[in-house]
């Protein structure tokens, strides 16, 4: 069983061995191919995606978040304040 397909692209046994991979260390031969080649880096986020690797919130989300909160509290303060004051 082939892992590149004649073509030169990942087959997707080839895609499944890179992502059952520990970091850094899938095979050579495979990584060598994936660092040059768009059409399976792109094949290997769509599947790294549905497999639940890449579900984490980002770096944006995270700030986008954080403003929110930030803004929210800013707001309740100053409602707080204007209700002390009568």
């Amino acid at each position: 069983m082939s892992l590149i397909a004649p073509g030169g692209c990942l087959t997707p046994e080839g895609l499944r061995a890179v992502i059952a991979a520990p970091p850094g260390q899938g095979p050579a031969e495979l990584v060598a191919h994936l660092a040059a080649c768009e059409r399976c880096q792109t094949r290997l986020l769509a599947a790294g995606s549905r497999n639940g690797r890449a579900a984490g919130p980002t770096r944006s989300t995270r700030l986008v978040l954080l403003v929110s909160v930030g803004l929210l509290a800013m707001l309740l303060a100053l409602v707080a304040t204007s209700l002390l004051r009568g």
